[in-house]
Protein backbone atom coordinates (compact mmCIF):
# COMPACT_ATOMS: atom_id res chain seq x y z
CA UNK A 1 0.00 0.00 0.00
CA UNK A 2 3.06 2.53 0.87
CA UNK A 3 4.54 1.84 -2.41
CA UNK A 4 1.06 2.42 -4.66
CA UNK A 5 0.71 5.90 -2.18
CA UNK A 6 4.38 6.89 -3.19
CA UNK A 7 4.05 5.99 -7.08
CA UNK A 8 0.47 7.92 -7.17
CA UNK A 9 2.21 11.15 -5.58
CA UNK A 10 4.62 10.49 -7.97
CA UNK A 11 2.82 10.63 -11.23
CA UNK A 12 0.25 13.38 -9.67
CA UNK A 13 3.49 15.81 -9.08
CA UNK A 14 5.29 15.29 -12.02
CA UNK A 15 3.01 14.99 -14.63
CA UNK A 16 2.07 18.52 -14.28
CA UNK A 17 5.33 19.78 -14.48
CA UNK A 18 6.27 17.69 -18.10
CA UNK A 19 3.48 19.09 -19.46
CA UNK A 20 3.88 22.25 -18.61
CA UNK A 21 7.71 22.40 -19.77
CA UNK A 22 7.12 20.58 -22.77
CA UNK A 23 5.19 17.50 -24.20
CA UNK A 24 5.58 14.51 -23.88
CA UNK A 25 5.53 11.45 -25.30
CA UNK A 26 3.50 9.04 -23.20
CA UNK A 27 3.14 5.11 -24.61
CA UNK A 28 3.55 1.90 -23.51
CA UNK A 29 2.09 -1.85 -23.88
CA UNK A 30 -0.39 -4.05 -22.48
CA UNK A 31 0.65 -8.06 -21.71
CA UNK A 32 -0.97 -10.98 -21.06
CA UNK A 33 0.31 -14.05 -20.74
CA UNK A 34 -0.53 -18.10 -19.61
CA UNK A 35 2.27 -19.89 -18.47
CA UNK A 36 1.82 -23.68 -17.59
CA UNK A 37 4.49 -25.78 -15.82
CA UNK A 38 4.21 -30.02 -15.43
CA UNK A 39 6.20 -31.26 -12.54
CA UNK A 40 6.48 -34.92 -11.40
CA UNK A 41 3.15 -35.41 -9.42
CA UNK A 42 1.05 -31.70 -10.93
CA UNK A 43 0.31 -29.46 -13.43
CA UNK A 44 -0.03 -25.80 -12.69
CA UNK A 45 -1.35 -22.94 -14.53
CA UNK A 46 0.34 -19.19 -13.81
CA UNK A 47 -1.56 -15.92 -15.39
CA UNK A 48 -0.02 -13.06 -15.69
CA UNK A 49 -1.11 -9.12 -16.65
CA UNK A 50 1.60 -6.26 -16.97
CA UNK A 51 0.80 -2.82 -18.25
CA UNK A 52 3.40 -0.86 -18.79
CA UNK A 53 3.26 3.44 -18.85
CA UNK A 54 6.38 5.04 -19.90
CA UNK A 55 6.92 8.51 -20.19
CA UNK A 56 9.50 10.57 -22.41
CA UNK A 57 9.85 14.59 -22.41
CA UNK A 58 12.53 16.53 -24.06
CA UNK A 59 12.35 19.25 -21.19
CA UNK A 60 14.85 21.29 -22.81
CA UNK A 61 18.00 21.09 -25.26
CA UNK A 62 19.71 19.31 -23.05
CA UNK A 63 17.77 17.75 -20.37
CA UNK A 64 15.36 14.15 -21.43
CA UNK A 65 13.27 12.87 -18.88
CA UNK A 66 12.80 9.37 -18.76
CA UNK A 67 10.01 7.36 -16.45
CA UNK A 68 8.08 4.12 -16.50
CA UNK A 69 5.84 2.67 -14.37
CA UNK A 70 4.56 -1.02 -14.21
CA UNK A 71 1.09 -2.55 -13.34
CA UNK A 72 1.52 -6.56 -12.40
CA UNK A 73 -1.41 -9.45 -11.67
CA UNK A 74 -1.09 -12.50 -11.39
CA UNK A 75 -3.59 -15.22 -11.43
CA UNK A 76 -3.42 -18.92 -11.00
CA UNK A 77 -1.03 -21.02 -8.95
CA UNK A 78 0.81 -18.19 -7.20
CA UNK A 79 3.02 -20.21 -4.45
CA UNK A 80 5.16 -22.90 -5.30
CA UNK A 81 7.65 -25.09 -3.21
CA UNK A 82 11.10 -24.60 -4.03
CA UNK A 83 12.51 -27.89 -2.60
CA UNK A 84 9.86 -29.59 -5.26
CA UNK A 85 12.42 -29.16 -7.62
CA UNK A 86 15.66 -30.11 -5.90
CA UNK A 87 17.05 -33.56 -6.07
CA UNK A 88 15.21 -35.78 -3.38
CA UNK A 89 19.29 -36.33 -1.92
CA UNK A 90 19.37 -33.04 -0.59
CA UNK A 91 15.40 -31.91 -0.25
CA UNK A 92 15.82 -34.82 2.65
CA UNK A 93 18.50 -33.13 4.29
CA UNK A 94 16.24 -30.72 5.08
CA UNK A 95 14.12 -30.90 8.31
CA UNK A 96 10.56 -31.34 7.70
CA UNK A 97 9.45 -28.10 9.80
CA UNK A 98 11.16 -26.04 7.60
CA UNK A 99 9.91 -26.74 4.03
CA UNK A 100 7.67 -23.78 4.45
CA UNK A 101 10.55 -21.59 4.61
CA UNK A 102 11.11 -22.29 1.04
CA UNK A 103 8.37 -21.15 -0.70
CA UNK A 104 7.88 -18.66 -3.54
CA UNK A 105 5.16 -16.33 -4.12
CA UNK A 106 4.02 -14.05 -7.30
CA UNK A 107 2.75 -11.20 -5.98
CA UNK A 108 0.55 -8.51 -7.91
CA UNK A 109 3.17 -5.17 -8.03
CA UNK A 110 3.24 -1.87 -8.97
CA UNK A 111 6.49 -0.27 -9.17
CA UNK A 112 8.11 2.42 -10.79
CA UNK A 113 11.10 0.45 -13.01
CA UNK A 114 12.60 3.84 -14.49
CA UNK A 115 12.77 7.05 -13.38
CA UNK A 116 15.79 9.26 -14.50
CA UNK A 117 16.90 12.79 -15.79
CA UNK A 118 19.74 12.53 -18.44
CA UNK A 119 21.83 15.95 -18.66
CA UNK A 120 23.75 16.37 -22.56
CA UNK A 121 26.73 18.34 -21.70
CA UNK A 122 28.92 19.84 -24.28
CA UNK A 123 32.16 17.21 -22.89
CA UNK A 124 29.78 14.61 -21.18
CA UNK A 125 26.72 13.22 -20.14
CA UNK A 126 25.20 12.76 -17.24
CA UNK A 127 22.04 10.28 -16.41
CA UNK A 128 20.49 10.66 -12.26
CA UNK A 129 17.60 8.03 -11.12
CA UNK A 130 16.53 4.61 -11.96
CA UNK A 131 17.65 3.44 -15.06
CA UNK A 132 18.38 0.49 -16.83
CA UNK A 133 22.28 -0.91 -17.06
CA UNK A 134 22.97 -3.67 -19.03
CA UNK A 135 26.78 -4.36 -19.85
CA UNK A 136 28.46 -6.77 -22.16
CA UNK A 137 28.07 -8.05 -25.95
CA UNK A 138 26.71 -11.98 -24.74
CA UNK A 139 23.13 -13.00 -26.03
CA UNK A 140 22.57 -15.37 -23.17
CA UNK A 141 25.22 -15.18 -20.22
CA UNK A 142 26.87 -11.79 -19.60
CA UNK A 143 30.08 -11.76 -17.09
CA UNK A 144 30.89 -8.44 -16.68
CA UNK A 145 27.21 -7.30 -15.73
CA UNK A 146 27.71 -7.04 -12.14
CA UNK A 147 23.98 -5.37 -12.42
CA UNK A 148 22.01 -7.88 -14.14
CA UNK A 149 21.43 -11.32 -14.55
CA UNK A 150 19.22 -13.04 -17.74
CA UNK A 151 16.21 -15.37 -18.06
CA UNK A 152 17.44 -18.04 -20.35
CA UNK A 153 14.10 -18.50 -21.49
CA UNK A 154 13.51 -15.15 -22.60
CA UNK A 155 16.88 -13.51 -22.49
CA UNK A 156 16.12 -10.42 -24.33
CA UNK A 157 12.97 -9.48 -21.83
CA UNK A 158 13.48 -6.26 -20.41
CA UNK A 159 15.81 -5.32 -17.63
CA UNK A 160 15.34 -4.26 -14.28
CA UNK A 161 15.84 -0.25 -13.74
CA UNK A 162 18.93 0.38 -10.88
CA UNK A 163 19.49 3.84 -8.52
CA UNK A 164 22.41 4.59 -9.95
CA UNK A 165 24.61 8.16 -11.38
CA UNK A 166 25.92 7.38 -14.79
CA UNK A 167 28.45 9.44 -16.47
CA UNK A 168 29.83 8.95 -20.20
CA UNK A 169 32.45 10.72 -21.55
CA UNK A 170 33.18 10.21 -25.39
CA UNK A 171 35.94 11.35 -27.07
CA UNK A 172 36.88 11.41 -30.45
CA UNK A 173 38.44 8.36 -32.39
CA UNK A 174 35.76 5.93 -31.46
CA UNK A 175 36.67 6.30 -27.45
CA UNK A 176 34.51 6.60 -24.77
CA UNK A 177 34.63 6.25 -21.04
CA UNK A 178 31.59 5.29 -18.27
CA UNK A 179 31.14 5.51 -15.12
CA UNK A 180 28.70 4.17 -13.14
CA UNK A 181 27.59 4.49 -9.39
CA UNK A 182 25.13 2.52 -7.72
CA UNK A 183 25.05 4.07 -3.97
CA UNK A 184 23.64 1.83 -0.99
CA UNK A 185 24.18 2.80 2.95
CA UNK A 186 28.06 2.85 3.06
CA UNK A 187 30.78 2.38 0.61
CA UNK A 188 31.12 -1.68 1.38
CA UNK A 189 27.60 -2.19 0.13
CA UNK A 190 27.62 -0.24 -3.06
CA UNK A 191 28.79 -0.95 -6.94
CA UNK A 192 31.06 0.87 -8.97
CA UNK A 193 32.43 1.07 -12.62
CA UNK A 194 34.62 2.41 -14.68
CA UNK A 195 34.71 1.47 -18.30
CA UNK A 196 37.01 2.00 -21.11
CA UNK A 197 35.29 1.63 -25.16
CA UNK A 198 37.06 1.86 -28.07
CA UNK A 199 36.74 0.98 -31.95
CA UNK A 200 39.41 -0.81 -34.17
CA UNK A 201 38.35 -1.63 -37.87
CA UNK A 202 35.12 -3.84 -37.64
CA UNK A 203 35.59 -4.39 -33.77
CA UNK A 204 34.46 -2.84 -30.58
CA UNK A 205 36.49 -3.24 -27.44
CA UNK A 206 36.11 -2.33 -23.67
CA UNK A 207 38.00 -3.03 -20.39
CA UNK A 208 36.38 -2.38 -17.57
CA UNK A 209 37.01 -2.41 -13.36
CA UNK A 210 34.54 -2.76 -10.82
CA UNK A 211 33.47 -3.16 -7.27
CA UNK A 212 30.70 -5.58 -7.13
CA UNK A 213 28.45 -6.03 -3.45
CA UNK A 214 26.40 -9.27 -3.89
CA UNK A 215 23.89 -10.01 -1.65
CA UNK A 216 23.45 -13.66 -1.59
CA UNK A 217 21.01 -15.73 1.13
CA UNK A 218 22.60 -18.80 2.52
CA UNK A 219 19.43 -21.16 2.42
CA UNK A 220 20.80 -23.19 5.64
CA UNK A 221 21.03 -20.37 7.54
CA UNK A 222 18.48 -17.30 5.64
CA UNK A 223 21.42 -15.08 6.55
CA UNK A 224 22.17 -12.63 3.95
CA UNK A 225 25.94 -11.90 2.91
CA UNK A 226 27.60 -9.62 1.43
CA UNK A 227 29.97 -11.41 -1.20
CA UNK A 228 31.89 -8.09 -2.02
CA UNK A 229 34.40 -9.29 -4.85
CA UNK A 230 36.64 -6.74 -7.29
CA UNK A 231 36.10 -7.35 -11.00
CA UNK A 232 38.02 -6.60 -13.72
CA UNK A 233 37.38 -7.64 -17.04
CA UNK A 234 36.37 -6.67 -20.82
CA UNK A 235 34.65 -7.35 -24.03
CA UNK A 236 34.57 -7.49 -27.59
CA UNK A 237 32.47 -7.90 -30.58
CA UNK A 238 32.93 -7.97 -34.10
CA UNK A 239 33.11 -9.77 -37.28
CA UNK A 240 35.45 -11.81 -38.78
CA UNK A 241 35.02 -12.83 -42.49
CA UNK A 242 31.55 -13.88 -42.68
CA UNK A 243 31.13 -14.65 -38.96
CA UNK A 244 29.64 -12.29 -36.15
CA UNK A 245 31.87 -13.12 -33.07
CA UNK A 246 31.90 -11.85 -29.58
CA UNK A 247 33.55 -12.08 -26.37
CA UNK A 248 33.71 -11.48 -22.48
CA UNK A 249 36.20 -12.41 -19.52
CA UNK A 250 35.55 -11.43 -15.76
CA UNK A 251 37.99 -11.98 -13.04
CA UNK A 252 36.77 -11.73 -9.88
CA UNK A 253 38.72 -11.37 -6.55
CA UNK A 254 36.38 -11.58 -3.84
CA UNK A 255 36.56 -10.68 -0.05
CA UNK A 256 36.74 -13.54 1.54
CA UNK A 257 36.68 -17.01 -0.92
CA UNK A 258 39.27 -17.84 -3.18
CA UNK A 259 39.17 -16.21 -7.25
CA UNK A 260 37.89 -16.98 -10.46
CA UNK A 261 37.15 -15.94 -13.67
CA UNK A 262 34.12 -16.48 -15.91
CA UNK A 263 34.60 -16.40 -20.32
CA UNK A 264 31.99 -15.72 -22.80
CA UNK A 265 32.19 -16.69 -26.51
CA UNK A 266 30.50 -16.59 -29.48
CA UNK A 267 29.49 -16.66 -32.65
CA UNK A 268 26.86 -16.24 -35.04
CA UNK A 269 26.14 -16.26 -39.18
CA UNK A 270 23.06 -15.83 -41.22
CA UNK A 271 23.28 -18.12 -44.60
CA UNK A 272 20.94 -16.95 -47.73
CA UNK A 273 18.31 -18.81 -47.26
CA UNK A 274 17.95 -16.37 -44.02
CA UNK A 275 18.56 -19.42 -41.74
CA UNK A 276 20.34 -17.80 -38.72
CA UNK A 277 22.80 -19.67 -36.16
CA UNK A 278 24.42 -18.55 -33.23
CA UNK A 279 26.26 -20.66 -30.67
CA UNK A 280 27.83 -19.48 -27.02
CA UNK A 281 30.02 -21.33 -24.57
CA UNK A 282 30.19 -20.16 -21.14
CA UNK A 283 32.83 -20.93 -18.58
CA UNK A 284 32.73 -20.02 -14.83
CA UNK A 285 35.22 -21.29 -12.59
CA UNK A 286 33.40 -20.42 -9.29
CA UNK A 287 31.03 -23.27 -10.06
CA UNK A 288 31.03 -27.02 -9.63
CA UNK A 289 32.14 -29.62 -12.09
CA UNK A 290 30.68 -32.55 -10.47
CA UNK A 291 26.82 -33.09 -10.04
CA UNK A 292 27.51 -35.00 -7.07
CA UNK A 293 28.63 -31.56 -5.00
CA UNK A 294 26.04 -29.24 -6.21
CA UNK A 295 24.37 -28.12 -2.87
CA UNK A 296 20.84 -26.30 -1.81
CA UNK A 297 22.62 -23.15 -2.03
CA UNK A 298 23.77 -23.79 -5.89
CA UNK A 299 20.23 -24.71 -6.47
CA UNK A 300 18.53 -22.43 -4.88
CA UNK A 301 21.22 -19.17 -6.21
CA UNK A 302 20.26 -20.06 -9.41
CA UNK A 303 16.38 -20.27 -8.78
CA UNK A 304 16.86 -16.40 -7.16
CA UNK A 305 19.32 -15.49 -10.02
CA UNK A 306 21.77 -14.83 -7.81
CA UNK A 307 24.03 -16.83 -10.01
CA UNK A 308 23.92 -16.92 -13.98
CA UNK A 309 23.98 -21.32 -13.95
CA UNK A 310 24.34 -24.04 -11.75
CA UNK A 311 27.43 -25.84 -13.16
CA UNK A 312 30.79 -24.56 -14.43
CA UNK A 313 30.91 -25.14 -18.31
CA UNK A 314 27.39 -24.41 -20.89
CA UNK A 315 27.21 -24.63 -24.35
CA UNK A 316 24.36 -22.53 -26.18
CA UNK A 317 23.04 -23.36 -29.68
CA UNK A 318 20.56 -21.57 -31.71
CA UNK A 319 18.95 -21.81 -34.84
CA UNK A 320 16.27 -19.72 -35.95
CA UNK A 321 14.12 -19.62 -39.50
CA UNK A 322 11.52 -17.08 -40.56
CA UNK A 323 8.84 -20.02 -41.74
CA UNK A 324 6.94 -16.49 -43.41
CA UNK A 325 7.32 -13.15 -43.96
CA UNK A 326 6.10 -12.44 -40.46
CA UNK A 327 6.91 -15.57 -38.53
CA UNK A 328 9.84 -16.67 -36.55
CA UNK A 329 10.71 -19.77 -35.42
CA UNK A 330 13.71 -20.54 -33.26
CA UNK A 331 14.93 -23.71 -31.49
CA UNK A 332 17.50 -23.32 -28.60
CA UNK A 333 19.28 -25.76 -27.25
CA UNK A 334 21.54 -26.03 -23.81
CA UNK A 335 24.05 -28.49 -22.78
CA UNK A 336 26.10 -28.73 -19.79
CA UNK A 337 29.29 -30.06 -20.12
CA UNK A 338 29.81 -30.65 -16.35
CA UNK A 339 26.89 -33.43 -15.89
CA UNK A 340 25.82 -33.79 -19.81
CA UNK A 341 22.38 -32.47 -18.87
CA UNK A 342 20.33 -31.00 -22.12
CA UNK A 343 17.85 -28.73 -21.99
CA UNK A 344 15.74 -27.76 -25.19
CA UNK A 345 13.22 -24.59 -25.71
CA UNK A 346 11.76 -24.19 -29.59
CA UNK A 347 9.80 -20.55 -29.83
CA UNK A 348 7.61 -18.75 -31.97
CA UNK A 349 7.33 -15.08 -33.05
CA UNK A 350 4.63 -13.20 -34.53
CA UNK A 351 3.43 -9.99 -34.64
CA UNK A 352 -0.20 -10.16 -36.30
CA UNK A 353 0.18 -6.60 -36.73
CA UNK A 354 2.57 -3.44 -36.15
CA UNK A 355 1.37 -3.37 -32.58
CA UNK A 356 0.11 -6.72 -31.88
CA UNK A 357 2.46 -10.11 -31.53
CA UNK A 358 2.34 -13.40 -30.07
CA UNK A 359 5.57 -14.98 -28.91
CA UNK A 360 5.31 -18.88 -27.64
CA UNK A 361 7.95 -20.30 -25.67
CA UNK A 362 8.61 -23.82 -24.48
CA UNK A 363 10.89 -25.40 -22.46
CA UNK A 364 11.82 -29.16 -22.56
CA UNK A 365 14.44 -30.47 -20.08
CA UNK A 366 16.17 -34.18 -20.81
CA UNK A 367 18.94 -34.44 -17.45
CA UNK A 368 18.50 -37.01 -14.98
CA UNK A 369 17.18 -35.85 -11.55
CA UNK A 370 20.49 -34.00 -10.42
CA UNK A 371 21.63 -32.52 -13.31
CA UNK A 372 21.52 -28.93 -14.32
CA UNK A 373 19.08 -29.21 -17.00
CA UNK A 374 17.43 -31.69 -14.76
CA UNK A 375 13.61 -32.77 -15.45
CA UNK A 376 12.75 -32.23 -12.05
CA UNK A 377 12.87 -28.22 -12.74
CA UNK A 378 9.57 -29.12 -14.64
CA UNK A 379 8.53 -28.92 -18.01
CA UNK A 380 6.55 -26.12 -19.50
CA UNK A 381 6.19 -23.11 -21.42
CA UNK A 382 4.43 -20.08 -21.95
CA UNK A 383 2.35 -18.19 -24.36
CA UNK A 384 1.88 -14.23 -24.32
CA UNK A 385 -0.20 -11.46 -26.49
CA UNK A 386 1.64 -7.73 -26.20
CA UNK A 387 -0.09 -4.33 -27.76
CA UNK A 388 1.75 -1.86 -27.64
CA UNK A 389 0.02 1.75 -27.41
Amino acid sequence: MKKFIFLLCFLVLITPLILVCAGPDIFGYFETQGSLLKTRSNTYNLFTNKLRLDINSKISNNIDFVANVNFVNYNGKKEYKLLDFIPDKIRLTIPEDNYASYTYTFKNRIYLDNAFMRLSMKYFDITLGKQQISLGTGYIWNPVDIFNIKNIMDPTYEQPGHNALRVDIPFKNAFEINCIYFPDKDWNHSKALIKFKWRIGHFDFSLMAAQDSRFMIDYYSFDSINNQRTVLGGDFSGQILVFGVWGEFAYSKPKSGENYYELLVGLDYTFDSQLYIMSEFYRNTNLKTNKDNYTLNDWLHFFDASTRAIARDQLFFMAQYPITDLIQLSGSFFYCFSDKSIAFIPQIHYPITENFELFIAVSIYFGKEDTAYSSNLGNGGFVRLRVYF
